[in-house]
């Protein structure tokens, strides 16, 4: 139920149609987002964009920012980082505070406009001002780390906490990350931690992986495995690789856990398939020694390339084992001093 009615988004899409023909803007916006969205008619992006440009010509910023942001990610349609600079200037000009961080992002990186950081820190201090959480928190790690001007971390301090304060996870995450490691104020790890917690209660699956590590090293914390795994478990729930990973590798081992090496195994793929090299590597390991499932040396050869590419050294070793000896690969000593050059040059 809306406001006592209930919803009927194909019903929403004939009044907003009406509304949009009579030259309402933000009708034109809500309905370039159903369109994009499929939410009361079929996904149909080039309608969505219609929608857009007729609600951008009337003046409607939410549809500048949100074809703005279609052509930044270039995900729906072809990528053109000036067009999206275009579309956020206006809305940003016009106060939108949504553009104002995009416009940031963009000077930030160099997209779509000259890369410019005391730019990037201006239009996200902006949008900070006018209540952008995540604005706030970029502005705030721009501060820490001195990348418009000059280091200013109790500036820099006080905005993550302003956006953490408003619910902002990732600034919760970040006061963690700067508590725990140190960098720019004391180390306090029982202020990280209460930062990590929060976040990690927010959803925040980097933060649970943090936590799940200070639990079962014992860092700042008595150790406990129970909470450690609890907090992994979470983690690798909500697809942080290295959860996958270090959850992977709990059950393989069985520490904190029942040893289930399929289990394991599981978490390894998922992990890998997210881009762990370590994933990669380990997979690679028992497909090689017939580990839960039959020996396989050419899966192993290509998960060890896989690992590799990954900047895994182990693997970048084990692969100039393998073509040097034709151990599942066919014997490739050019293949071979590749991968010894490439594990020395890593390891330098």
């Amino acid at each position: 139920m809306v406001k006592g009615v209930p919803v009927d988004s194909e019903a929403a899409v004939a009044w907003f149609t009406q509304a949009a023909n009579a030259r309402h803007a933000d009708a034109m916006h809500q309905l370039g987002s159903m369109h994009r969205t499929g939410e009361g008619v079929p996904v149909d992006t080039a309608a969505a964009l219609r929608w857009y440009l007729r609600g951008e010509k009337a003046g409607s910023l939410d549809a500048m920012f949100d074809m703005g942001y279609m052509f930044q990610e270039g995900k729906e349609v072809r990528a053109d980082k000036e067009a999206a600079a275009r579309l956020f200037s206006t809305a940003a000009e016009a106060g939108h505070a949504g553009a104002m961080r995009a416009l940031g992002h963009l000077y930030y990186q160099g997209e779509g406009v000259c890369a410019n950081r005391e730019g990037a820190a201006t239009w996200l201090q902006r949008a900070a001002e006018a209540g952008d959480t995540i604005g706030m928190t970029n502005l705030g790690l721009m501060r820490c780390r001195g990348e418009d001007t000059r280091v200013r971390i109790g500036t820099g301090i006080a905005w993550l906490e302003r956006a953490a304060g408003a619910g902002n996870v990732s600034a919760m995450y970040s006061l963690g990350v700067l508590y725990c490691t140190g960098d720019g104020v004391p180390v306090d790890k029982k202020a990280g931690m209460a930062w990590y917690e929060r976040a990690a209660s927010g959803g925040d699956a980097d933060a649970m992986y943090e936590l799940s590590c200070m639990y079962i090293d014992g860092e700042g914390v008595p150790a406990d495995m129970g909470a450690g795994v609890y907090w992994l478990q979470g983690a690798a729930a909500e697809g942080n690789a290295a959860g996958m990973y270090s959850l992977g590798v709990l059950y393989c081992t069985g520490d904190g856990v029942p040893e289930d090496k399929k289990t394991g195994m599981l978490w390894y793929e998922r992990a890998a398939a997210a881009g762990d090299a370590d994933a990669m590597y380990e997979l690679a390991c028992m497909h090689y020694d017939g580990e839960s499932v039959p020996t396989d040396r050419a899966t192993a050869a290509t998960w060890y390339e896989r690992a590799a590419k990954g900047g895994n050294i182990d693997a970048m070793h084990r692969l100039h084992d393998m073509f040097l000896h034709g151990d599942g690969v066919p014997v490739n000593t050019g293949a071979a001093d590749c991968w010894k050059k490439r594990a020395a040059n890593a390891t330098d």
